[in-house]
């Protein structure tokens, strides 16, 4: 069997968000362990997403 291949994502838009540090924090780990990681920014996809960053300016 081969490597497993994993796509990554945090589930908030926003910048600072604590779900991109612990998507960071996982992804590193699934590396460690033998993993092929691809981590993907949703801010970087054109979609509707909240953004609370958006909406405080």
């Amino acid at each position: 069997m081969g490597k497993p291949k994993i796509l990554a994502f945090s589930g908030s838009a926003r910048a600072e968000s604590f779900n991109k540090k612990l998507v960071k924090i996982a992804a590193a780990g699934a590396v460690e362990a033998g993993a092929d990681v691809t981590v993907i920014d949703l801010r970087e996809f054109p979609m509707p997403l909240y953004d609370g960053d958006l909406q405080q300016k």
